[in-house]
């Protein structure tokens, strides 16, 4: 004979099968036994209170008839989406590990202060928004959503990122912006589909050998942060094509950085760069290169293979000169090196050789 216990599992399996004829034995079986059932009950009717935007589930669940029950059993297996953007919500409730087929879960702008550890049961989900709430951390099971597709968590208050992403490999966008974190686990250097890693407006003061791994990286942003160096690995991340280091305490760039040669934007001002590699003279796909207030007191004369290159900012640097094979840069429309003091040789060869640049002195 079977036991309660075991019994209690036969029908909660019924229950959640998402079939009716199951659905509806699993209740003739609750009957018949005198099962209780009404922690599940309560538990559908807090999930879609909280669906529904509701700040309290109804209360006298046990009055629901089994037609109610019943709907709302097959229900959860409808929802695939949930967009509550906006909603002043203070929690998404453990509940939630009912929604099977969930796969994008919208809740940006809430009050949200911790995510709950059964968010790892959404084994389909491919897309979490969860910016501008209150988070100060992410559940490890985050890593048991394999599916995991886009993970945006910018504008919270975290200071830590569990290890256990490292697991969610399918990942292809992580925004992290504007929060408190000083560091990210080596781990996510497993995550190697992904192509947008947003960084920006943290407390970092170094990133891990790892990133290097992220091959298919596409868009790299790191401004505002506390970095005094990028590692040498960088270089590895070849498929790059905006890499954005501004507002950092960098005193150089790596050798390396001349390994990007998909970079069409470069953006490294406000930092204290004493000078540039003259490998940078590789990335002839560059259009955009911001190296504005730093400490540079010479530019490599490499600079003038980059002929793609559109916009030029180096304002505010202490340069003594500039080389001659700027005016190798044919397809610049704007130069800024304002403050700076050029020969009026260069700056006559300046304005013949690029005529169509609106140059700022």
């Amino acid at each position: 004979m079977l036991s309660e216990h075991t019994n209690e599992e036969k029908v909660l399996k019924l229950l959640l099968s998402g079939d009716e004829e199951n659905i509806v034995l699993g209740l003739e079986i609750a009957k018949s036994l005198s099962l209780t059932i009404g922690n599940i009950k309560k538990d559908i009717s807090v999930l879609f209170a909280w669906l529904e935007a509701n700040s309290q589930p109804t209360p006298e669940v046990d009055t629901f008839d089994d037609t109610w029950f019943l709907q709302r059993l097959l229900d959860i297996h409808c929802i695939e989406e949930i967009d509550l953007a906006g909603y002043h919500l203070r929690e998404m409730p453990s509940q939630i590990k009912y929604l099977f087929n969930l796969r994008k879960v919208f809740l940006k702008g809430n009050k949200i202060s911790q995510l709950p550890s059964e968010i790892g049961c959404l084994k389909r989900l491919e897309e979490l928004n969860v910016s501008l709430n209150q988070l100060t951390s992410l559940p490890v099971e985050i890593g048991d959503c394999l599916n995991l597709q886009k993970l945006l968590v910018s504008s919270n208050q975290l200071v830590k990122v569990p290890k256990e992403i490292g697991n969610c490999i399918n990942l292809t966008w992580l925004d992290l912006t504007r929060n408190q974190l000083h560091s990210i686990p080596d781990e996510v250097g497993n995550l190697v589909n992904l192509q947008e890693l947003h960084l920006y407006n943290n407390q970092l003061t170094s990133l891990p050998a790892s990133i290097g791994n992220l091959a298919k990286l596409n868009r790299l942003l790191l401004s505002l942060n506390r970095l005094h160096s990028i590692p040498p690995q960088i270089g590895e991340c070849r498929q790059l094509s905006i890499l954005s280091l501004s507002d950092n305490q960098l005193i150089f760039l790596p050798r390396e950085i001349g390994n990007l040669t998909c970079l069409t934007e470069l953006a490294a001002f406000n930092n204290l760069l004493q000078y540039l590699p003259v490998e940078i003279g590789n990335l002839t796909n560059l259009r955009e290169l911001l190296v504005f207030n730093n400490k540079l007191e010479s530019l490599p004369p490499e600079i003038g293979n980059l002929i793609h290159l559109e916009s030029l900012y180096i304002s505010d640097n202490p340069l003594h000169k500039i080389p001659a094979e700027v005016c190798n840069l044919t397809h610049m429309t704007y130069f800024n090196m304002e403050g700076i003091e050029i020969p009026a040789e260069l700056a006559t060869q300046l304005t013949k050789c690029l005529p169509a640049c609106q140059i700022i002195k």
